[in-house]
C-alpha cells in the first residue's frame, strides 16, 4: 500500500473517530439534560402542591379570622402564618417561573448558574420561614380555636407570660440559626437535612447530572 493510501485510509479512521465522538457527545448531553429536566420538573409539581396547600391555609385562615373579627387576637394569631404563607407562595410561584424559564440549548454553565441561583433563593425562603418561629404562641391560639376553644381567654396569665418569654428567648436562637444557614455551610449534615426537607435535593440532583454532563465533556476534549 502506497504512502497516499495509507494517508487516505488514516484520514478515514479519524473521521470516523470524530464522528463517533460527537455522537457519543450528543448522546450524553440528551441523556444528562433529560435527567435534569426530570428532577426540576419533579421540582415544579412539589412547588406547585406546596403553594396549592398554602392557597388552601390562607383561605382557612381569613375565613377564621373573618367569623372572629370581635376577637382581635383569633384575628392576629391568624394573620401571621397566613402573611408567611402568602410570602412562601410567592416564592414558589417565582422558582416555578424561573425553572421554566431556562433555555437547556443554552451552555451547561449558564444552566449551572441558573439552578443555583433557584438555590439559593430556596435557602432564604428557608431563612424566611424560620422567622415564624418566635410567633409559635399564635398557632397555640390557632389551635385550640379550631377546636372552639379560647385559650386566650381561658388560659392562666402565668402560662401566658411564660410563653412570651420563651418566644422572645427564641429571637436570638433564630438569628444565630440564620447566620449558619449560608452557601459556605451547605456540606454540613444539619443544614443539609433542613434544605433536603424543602426541596434543595431535587436542585442538587439536578446540578449533579450537569456537573456530570461538564466532566464528561471535559474529558473528551469540548467543554461547553
Amino acid at each position: 500500500m502506497e504512502l497516499n493510501e495509507l494517508k487516505q485510509t488514516w484520514q478515514q479512521y479519524d473521521s470516523r473517530l470524530e464522528q463517533t465522538r460527537d455522537l457519543n457527545m450528543r448522546i450524553m448531553r440528551e441523556m444528562k439534560l433529560d435527567k435534569t429536566r426530570s428532577f426540576l420538573n419533579r421540582h415544579i409539581v412539589a412547588r406547585l402542591v406546596e403553594a396549592a396547600f398554602g392557597l388552601l391555609m390562607v383561605i382557612v385562615l381569613l375565613s377564621f379570622a373573618s367569623l372572629h373579627l370581635e376577637r382581635t387576637h383569633y384575628v392576629v394569631a391568624a394573620a401571621i402564618p397566613a402573611l408567611f404563607m402568602l410570602v412562601g407562595i410567592g416564592a414558589a410561584l417565582r422558582d416555578i417561573a424561573m425553572i421554566r424559564k431556562m433555555d437547556f440549548a443554552e451552555p451547561v454553565a449558564a444552566l449551572q448558574k441558573q439552578i443555583l441561583r433557584i438555590r439559593m433563593r430556596m435557602l432564604q425562603n428557608l431563612r424566611l420561614t424560620l422567622l415564624s418561629l418566635p410567633f409559635y404562641p399564635a398557632y397555640i391560639i390557632l389551635f385550640f380555636g379550631f377546636a372552639g376553644i379560647d385559650i386566650y381567654a381561658i388560659g392562666n396569665p402565668g402560662w401566658w407570660y411564660t410563653q412570651i418569654v420563651l418566644a422572645v428567648l427564641l429571637v436570638p436562637f433564630v438569628i444565630w440559626l440564620q447566620g449558619r444557614l449560608k452557601p459556605e455551610s451547605l456540606h454540613h449534615r444539619w443544614v443539609k437535612f433542613m434544605l433536603d426537607g424543602v426541596g434543595l435535593k431535587r436542585l442538587s440532583e439536578a446540578g449533579e447530572q450537569l456537573n456530570e454532563l461538564v466532566k464528561f465533556e471535559t474529558e473528551m476534549g469540548d467543554p461547553s
